[in-house]
């Protein structure tokens, strides 16, 4: 969720069962999937996994044969849409953060932004917060680049946990930003406090002392390039 490893960027395929080959394309085309991945990205975040491709057709404004040039059927773009958004999030913090060693700014930031993008994106969070910890793809990311900064912390000292703990650092960490996104989506709360807060806590539970894990929860957030 916070920190994915280059070769891991490099290794990591979109799915491709049940969507047809397309080669890289430009222009109209290019434009069109585009559509149809937004469409599918706002339907599934509404109406999860009922959604059909009428649903899909009807939001992208494009026909059913424009539909099937592209995908064969509406698992394989919920794939598709479960893969992208698995990476985007991840590698964008990875490359803004790649270069600071200290796991607990890592960790504070990753989770700060995932809650600003909530607020700023909607439809964006509301997948998120409705597939992350049952589709295999968003699981899979999550462990590949948030697990690493918790194992990483863990070896240098910087956190107060023992090494059979990092998964379960994982599962707490991912469920508190999951929870705190649902509470911005719901209006209980602001993007800006539920990251600090989160932020916070986890750096807390992880055993960062409380004076320093409130000065990392409340550092200026470093943008993330688009």
């Amino acid at each position: 969720m916070i920190r994915v490893p280059a070769k891991v960027i490099r290794s990591r395929q979109m799915p491709s069962a049940n969507t047809i080959a397309m080669p890289d394309a430009s222009g109209r085309a290019a434009r069109t999937r585009r559509r149809i991945h937004d469409a599918a990205r706002q339907e599934f975040s509404r109406h999860g996994l009922a959604v059909q491709i009428d649903d899909i057709v009807r939001a992208a404004a494009i026909s059913r044969g424009t539909f099937y040039n592209y995908f064969s059927t509406i698992e394989g773009l919920f794939e598709h849409v479960a893969a992208e958004m698995a990476r985007d999030m991840g590698e964008r913090i990875h490359a803004r953060l790649a270069d600071n060693d200290d796991p607990a700014v890592r960790v504070s930031q990753g989770i700060r932004h995932f809650c600003m993008r909530a607020h700023e994106e909607r439809d964006w969070g509301q997948f998120l917060t409705h597939f992350a910890l049952s589709t295999e793809l968003l699981q899979t990311a999550i462990r590949e680049t948030a697990l690493l900064d918790i194992q990483c912390g863990i070896a240098a000292g910087r956190f107060a946990l023992n090494a059979d703990q990092a998964e379960s650092a994982l599962a707490l960490m991912s469920g508190a930003t999951l929870a705190a996104m649902k509470l911005i989506l719901s209006g209980v709360e602001t993007p800006l406090r539920a990251g600090q807060n989160v932020a916070e806590l986890t750096l807390r539970a992880f055993g960062i002392a409380p004076a320093e894990a409130t000065a990392l929860a409340r550092a200026d957030l470093i943008p993330l390039r688009n």
